[in-house]
């Protein structure tokens, strides 16, 4: 092929790419509510560095919903109870990873795709950590809907200083016309006869056996019912070990976050700075209209579990940034345990998102906390962090 053929070439590419990615519907806010007899499944997909052309579509029990799902993409199904197994499909030579939902009614369930190269993935997510991420996402263009029970015109409301009411699938779905005749769309009514196993760990490269099996563990591993030794070890940390029991069509999800050895290491000579804030833990007044999520957020601030502050933190930044009462109970979490001197990733991470939580507020009350971590913090990456979200507030 020719420079100019090369040119032309690419000049195209990049016409279609940008046609299939402009346009996107609104920004993910707030999830649907599902109806009593009715479950949500939403598929959203994850950006990957150097992934973003390629534009895969979604099948479900083997029939394709929609064309193609763009990156940090997303779209919501309101199906009846069942099992669902989800599937990428793209022309070319890929491996991929289908990920199975055992539906329940009254649920919400997330799916996440990840394209990599020459891998496509799909994975049951956490809840908390989906809807984190789906707040960069956007709704996919009614145009690539196959199937009637997506909802093509869930409209996402903007984040404002009160609380946003859940939309019922029914009204979303009252918005659109079916896009495809029921007959040839299938309920599945066969229940899971397995289940199936998640283990999130700290430190994330934490190494994860099942002791009375032989298969290796990976993330959703498809199990008989039964009980299952779980051995989660990694250096330097002491090692976790659990029975656990699984029921039929049961999905569990294990958080095992492992204790640091004890070692001696020399003594820091104290930091000497003025008007710092107090680290005595205060009582802080929960306000008495509290959602369950914004419970469950709280609970994961005051928690001892990185992951947990972590997940809180992101949704705080990306959702509930107004809510005060969150806002103050993050401060309280960072001023406990900003100086804990541990070089596990998720730590420092949860660190970071707690200051970038803090700064989205917009609140100049939580200054001298942001300029305390700035300047006191042991760890370079939480300084600057720190430092960055000092300068938003200023």
């Amino acid at each position: 092929m020719s420079a100019k053929s090369k040119r032309l070439f690419l000049v195209c590419l990049s016409i279609f790419l940008v046609s299939c990615t402009a346009g996107l519907g609104p920004k993910f806010s707030q999830p649907i509510a599902p109806e009593t007899d009715k479950a949500i499944i939403y598929v959203y997909r994850a950006r990957v560095a150097m992934t973003g052309h390629e534009l895969p579509g979604v099948k479900m029990n083997g029939e394709k919903i929609v064309k193609m799902l763009p990156e940090v993409s997303y779209f919501p199904m309101s199906v009846t109870p069942g099992v669902y197994e989800f599937s990428p499909q793209l022309f070319g030579i890929y491996k991929t990873t289908t990920a199975t939902i055992n539906a329940q009614p009254g649920q919400t369930y997330f799916v996440q795709l990840k394209v990599k190269f020459g891998h496509l993935e799909l994975l049951q997510a956490n809840q908390d950590e989906a809807m984190a991420y789906m707040a960069t996402c956007y709704m996919i263009k009614p145009g690539y809907v196959l199937d009637s029970r997506v909802i093509k015109n869930h409209q996402s409301s903007a984040i404002s200083g009160k609380k946003l009411p859940s939309t019922t699938a029914t009204q979303a779905q009252s918005q659109i016309q079916a896009t495809a005749s029921s007959n040839n769309l299938k309920t599945p009514t066969q229940q899971a006869t397995f289940s199936r196993l998640y283990v999130n760990s700290e430190p994330e490269d934490a190494r994860i056996r099942i002791m009375n099996i032989g298969p290796k563990f990976q993330q959703g591993i498809k199990l008989n019912p039964g009980q299952y030794h779980v051995e989660v070890t990694a250096p330097g940390y002491g090692k976790y070990t659990e029975w656990i029991s699984l029921g039929k069509g049961e999905n569990r999800s294990l958080h095992v976050n492992l204790t640091p050895k004890i070692t001696s290491s020399p003594v820091k000579q104290p930091v000497q700075i003025t008007n710092t804030p107090s680290k005595r833990v205060v009582a802080i007044e929960a306000p008495a209209d509290l959602s369950p999520e914004e419970k469950r957020y709280a609970q994961m601030l005051v928690s001892n579990s990185p992951a947990n502050i972590r997940i809180a933190a992101k949704n705080i930044y990306y959702r509930y940034s107004y809510n005060t009462y969150l806002t103050n109970l993050a401060e309280q979490s960072l001023l406990e345990n900003y100086d804990i001197n541990s070089a596990g990733k998720i730590h420092i991470d949860a660190m970071a998102w707690l200051c970038k939580a803090l700064a989205q507020s917009g609140d100049t009350r939580f200054v001298a906390t942001l300029s305390t971590v700035a300047e006191t913090s042991h760890n370079r990456k939480l300084r600057g962090y720190a430092a960055k979200s000092l300068r938003r507030l200023q």
